[in-house]
């Protein structure tokens, strides 16, 4: 179930060992975030296209726009035959923060950001001043495709000091050289009418070095925006109907060895 990565992967080795393989997969096409979360401009698509080409010659079976738990049930699997399942749905949705006008139409998640860039590629998705929110690699995927989706400017503003942000060296000088503005250290505070402010974060973690950052709330700056996007990272969507075992976070528990949940017959690996 899910034909990202992990999915295509468990596939290419059940087939290697003879394996009948089918995948299971809610979009149109495959390739999960492969797809539909890396921009052209990082990973051409006509190279997924000719891995999963490589793929459906060894005999493996892609059943796209099937999503499992809407469309089909995990017994309507069983009842067809299928005696091992193995789920591969990856973190599919964007984490969102716990400030005042996160529901403002103008602002979004970096991965649902994504997604519609990926599907429909338009060069006119944005216009003017988009603000991102993050310091990791996704985070300079979305603030790089902004600028070649129509906006103007590219300012993005994350916790982390410069030194700290986690997005690699090469993803960071190269949004620098593209025109993304990056601002370190402020967390947002506030969205309304079309302005974010943000509040200065003096530390990440507390003395016991768990994350807990620190802020200056009387040192404020306020940006106006046409957009905000959010990439401060991705949260699991579980499958519908499924009574399986979980974490607090929402990922599923399995043997470290075998991938084995507490279902016998389902497996799970990947992301979730």
């Amino acid at each position: 179930i899910g034909a990202g990565p992990a999915g295509m992967s468990a596939a290419y080795y059940l087939r290697m060992k003879g394996y009948p393989v089918t995948i299971f997969e809610k979009e149109e096409k495959p390739g999960g975030m492969l797809r539909y979360g890396i921009p052209s401009f990082r990973l051409d698509k006509a190279i997924i296209d000719a891995e999963i080409d490589v793929l459906k010659k060894m005999g493996i079976h892609f059943n796209c726009g099937v999503e499992i738990g809407k469309d089909i049930t995990i017994d309507d699997l069983r009842k067809q035959g299928y005696e091992a399942i193995y789920i591969a749905i990856g973190a599919q949705g964007g984490k969102k923060l716990d400030v005042p006008g996160m529901d403002e139409d103008y602002v979004m998640t970096g991965i649902d950001f994504l997604r519609e860039v990926n599907h429909y590629e338009k060069e006119d998705y944005l216009h003017g001043n988009v603000v991102v929110v993050g310091g990791g690699n996704v985070a300079m995927d979305v603030a790089r495709a902004a600028l070649r989706s129509g906006a103007s400017q590219v300012d993005l503003f994350c916790l982390e000091s410069e030194r700290e942000m986690p997005a690699s060296d090469d993803e960071i000088e190269e949004a620098r050289h593209e025109g993304i503005i990056m601002h370190c250290g402020w967390g947002p505070k506030e969205i309304k009418d079309h302005h974010i402010t943000f509040k200065q974060c003096m530390s990440l973690r507390d003395e016991n070095g768990s994350f807990n950052p620190d802020y200056n709330e009387s040192h404020t700056e306020t940006y106006e925006c046409d957009y905000v996007l959010l990439s401060v990272g991705q949260d699991i969507v579980p499958i519908d109907q499924l009574d399986i075992e979980t974490r607090p976070n929402g990922t599923i528990k399995a043997d470290n060895t075998t991938l084995q949940t507490s279902i016998e017959d389902i497996f799970v690996g990947g992301d979730v």
